[in-house]
């Protein structure tokens, strides 16, 4: 009878003493910021800020955290409905800028404005309780302005955040010649709801599924590929190797904020690394410095001689070298992107013979990205223009509107 060989593992010393000096160096990181906090008596980063908040906490990067709780963070990911969003803008902005408002007003009053406007385009209107919900998810608050009137407005950084991308995608739209691509990825499974990989955890599902790597631009589909799981090694190596060349000189490129985040293979450095951290950076980058340099200019040097997204990952180089302009979508925009409409539009082509397995759901994505004419394209895009030009125009005339018609003195967050 064979007896199998029982081997058994010793823990190596070294290894445990440096795990314990890693969790005490974050426990050091953690009561430093709280305490900071308390003496300032206020939060550093806002409660939203869940990343950000972690990052400052541990004293750990927020690439690292993108990539060590990838899971945690995509659960979380709400999806926007690009259309609702709109809606939503108009009709929130309808009762203030028509002057409706008064010292009753609550999310009742502004759930029939957005039934109206959901009439105007035949846009399927959500429950109230799913209003309610949309409006904290979206980033509304209530605010009070000194005659007592209530009134919603957005939080005024994800106005700023998306100001600064609708400004610089309109500029390049107004530019004939850019060529504009969008980077997508998509989890296909028997449900046909082609959501996001990063809102959609698809390696705790046992189905089958796929995950379908694409690139689109205003003409027609440019190019993919179909993987049976979710490889961020294998996205970035289609992006680099197969889709990038494929891409004309001097184009803008839109890809998603979360998926961007994602790809990120580097570390940000910040000012709570490790001397020694630093200067590995600045070695690994071919950045001249001295041994005998204090930390606080080590640091300054990194921030001058790499541009922060080049901290992120390489694959902004990439883009660069190529004379190219890569804009990321804000995650509350995650929707207004040309891939969005047109997955939508492939979801109205599908037939039931379509949908029998994940194998026949395939090769009808394929078959209908493929063949789509140029006109279909084109006219989503249009459409997405539009769409940008007026969040554009709504965000320019409620500030303008805010600044000369509103004291705001306090806020209410009970919806």
């Amino acid at each position: 009878m064979q007896v199998e060989e029982t081997v058994s593992i010793k823990e190596d010393p070294s290894e445990n003493n440096e795990n314990d000096e890693n969790v005490k160096l974050v426990i050091k990181n953690v009561f430093s910021r709280c305490k900071l906090e308390k003496d300032n008596g206020n939060l550093v980063f806002p409660l939203d800020k869940c990343i950000e908040r972690t990052s400052f906490y541990a004293g750990i990067a927020k690439s690292t955290i993108y990539r060590d709780c990838h899971n945690i963070i995509t659960e979380e990911l709400p999806v926007f409905d690009i259309n609702q969003y709109v809606v939503i803008m108009r009709a929130v902005n309808s009762i203030l800028l028509n002057s409706k408002l008064g010292p009753s007003m609550n999310c009742t009053n502004y759930y029939m404005e957005y039934i109206n406007q959901c009439k105007i385009i035949a846009l399927p209107n959500v429950s109230l309780k799913s209003f309610s919900d949309l409006l904290v998810s979206l980033g509304f608050i209530y605010k009070l302005d000194s005659v007592g009137k209530l009134f919603l407005i957005e939080r005024p950084i994800q106005i700023f955040t998306r100001f600064h991308y609708l400004s610089k995608v309109l500029k390049y739209r107004n530019m004939k010649d850019k060529q504009f691509y969008y980077i997508d990825e998509r989890y296909i499974d028997d449900k046909c709801n082609f959501k996001k990989c990063w809102l959609q955890n698809a390696k705790n599902n046992p189905k089958p599924h796929d995950v379908f790597h694409c690139m689109v631009s205003s003409k027609k589909y440019e190019c993919g590929f179909i993987s049976s799981q979710i490889c961020i090694l294998d996205f970035k190596r289609w992006l680099l190797e197969l889709a990038l060349p494929k891409i004309q000189p001097e184009s803008i490129i839109i890809m998603d904020e979360n998926c961007y985040n994602n790809l990120s293979e580097e570390d940000e450095i910040t000012e709570y690394h490790s001397k020694e951290e630093m200067m590995k950076y600045l070695k690994n980058n071919d950045i001249p410095y001295t041994e005998n340099m204090r930390k606080a200019e080590i640091f300054e040097l990194i921030n001058k001689c790499v541009p922060q997204k080049q901290k992120y990952s390489n694959l902004y180089n990439n883009f660069k070298a190529h004379g190219h302009v890569l804009l990321c979508l804000p995650s509350k925009l995650s929707g207004l992107t040309l891939t969005e409409l047109l997955w939508d539009h492939v979801k109205t082509m599908m037939t039931p013979n379509d949908t029998l397995n994940i194998k026949t759901i395939r090769h009808a994505v394929y078959k209908y990205l493929s063949t789509l004419p140029q006109k279909t394209f084109t006219e989503l895009e249009t459409k997405l223009i539009e769409m940008e030009n007026e969040i554009f125009a709504m965000d320019a005339t409620v500030e303008d509107y805010l600044e000369k018609e509103v004291n705001m003195v306090n806020s209410c967050d009970d919806f």
